[in-house]
């Protein structure tokens, strides 16, 4: 079923905040990254259960895959620096005060 320009906007908006929400840390969405069928195929069916009509799968495909080439360079960058900050601090991170 073709859906609109609105509705794709806001399922990519949904899924981001999937993955965003269940592969929280680089080695979850590394493995996201490695079950990418798998997990297309998942949501197509929590999609099409929920919003009570069938979702590409090839859109989903494609749309989990650019939320992984647009959120991995930020997951690695904050896993690199929690590595920096574990190695200057003899391996315990420092919690700040707020």
């Amino acid at each position: 079923m073709q859906i609109s320009q609105a509705e794709s906007r806001i399922l990519k908006k949904v899924i981001r905040a999937w993955i965003e929400s269940e592969y929280s840390d680089l080695e979850k969405l590394n493995c996201l990254k490695q079950n990418i069928d798998d997990c297309a195929w998942k949501f197509a069916k929590r999609l099409n259960f929920e919003i009570g009509r069938a979702v590409s799968l090839d859109f989903i495909f494609t749309t989990i895959t650019e939320t992984i080439l647009i959120l991995y360079p930020e997951y690695d960058a904050k896993e690199r620096n929690r590595q920096r900050l574990s190695s200057h601090n003899g391996g315990n991170l420092v919690q700040c005060q707020s």
